[in-house]
């Protein structure tokens, strides 16, 4: 389902509040983060802090593949979820990409991806 129209934020006509829906992928950057979470599960760390995870990407990027369900939040901690672990083995696939507003995600593509179509995926450029 790609019919969703991502575009310049604009004024929400109850709120006032800017509003934009906005298309999610998992690229290089956030194989990367997955990665580090499985290794500090394998070394017996209880997660890794939003610090690390965010030089690792930008800003709040770290956190989108929790849309996946492949992360999430553990306390003060991010951890790998058995999801996220079968995904970096190669035993499961994803939605190529999803469409997000306010936090939800309100569509996604039909065609599915792998771990290592999604280290060769560029970073997404906002539109």
């Amino acid at each position: 389902m790609d019919a969703v129209q991502c575009g310049p934020a604009i004024d929400c006509p109850v709120c006032d509040r800017k509003i934009k829906a906005w298309v999610r992928d998992v690229d290089y950057r956030l194989v990367a983060v997955l990665r580090a979470l499985y290794d500090a599960e394998s070394e017996g760390l209880p997660g890794l802090e939003p610090d690390p995870l965010i030089k690792m990407t930008s800003g709040g990027d770290y956190a989108k593949p929790r849309f996946w369900g492949l992360m999430k939040k553990k306390g003060n901690y991010w951890v790998i979820t058995d999801k996220g672990v079968d995904f970096l083995e190669g035993n499961l696939q994803i939605w190529d990409h999803i469409y997000t507003f306010n936090k939800k995600i309100i569509a996604h593509s039909d065609k599915l991806v792998g771990v290592d179509e999604c280290k060769k995926k560029k970073i997404r450029k906002p539109k």
